[in-house]
């Protein structure tokens, strides 16, 4: 139920200091990050026998999940301002499309991968596949991260409240 109003909180951030790119950056590596030290340190207190291990696990993925839903709204705003406006369906179609097939291509084999290990080793080879994934996930925003960002798109010197109200007051 955060998700939401953290959205909003995200975009009034990005568009009062102008850095829709850094604001994304430091959502983005902090989610990421604090999902696998979330998963780690649950294990770690799974495997030395705490009966709160699953707590730790769910509150820290909760918050992983609302850093990630917090960068969305940088991401897509900065986004906008590049591609332009008659590709925007084609270009999310597309990269949309490269992503799914990137997830399969990797998913289905390392899923075969540790259907192969023993039973004693399952833990330490998904273990090995999420840490892999995440810091591949890593690279990725750093990749990301050379993006220009342009400058955002003039608001008219009205307030985000304003803004963010406009759908509401357009009877169309």
């Amino acid at each position: 139920s955060c998700l939401m109003p953290a959205q909003i909180i995200s975009a009034i951030v990005a568009q009062r200091t102008g850095k829709r790119k850094i604001v994304w950056c430091y959502l983005a590596v902090a989610e990421r990050s604090l999902k696998l030290i979330g998963i780690l340190l649950a294990l770690w207190l799974w495997q030395v026998g705490w009966p709160g291990a699953s707590i730790v696990l769910i509150v820290i993925v909760c918050l992983s999940n609302l850093l990630g839903m917090m960068h969305a709204p940088p991401w897509m705003s900065w986004m906008a301002d590049i591609i332009p406006e008659d590709r925007h369906g084609a270009f999310w179609g597309r990269r949309t499309a490269w992503i799914a097939l990137s997830v399969i291509a990797t998913t289905v084999p390392a899923a075969l991968l540790i259907d192969e290990v023993p039973e004693d080793q399952k833990i330490n080879a998904m273990l090995a596949v999420f840490v892999f994934a995440t810091v591949i996930g890593l690279l990725d925003l750093i990749i990301h991260g050379s993006i220009p960002e342009p400058t955002p798109a003039a608001s008219g010197g009205r307030k985000f409240t304003h803004e963010i109200l406009k759908p509401i007051r357009d009877r169309k």
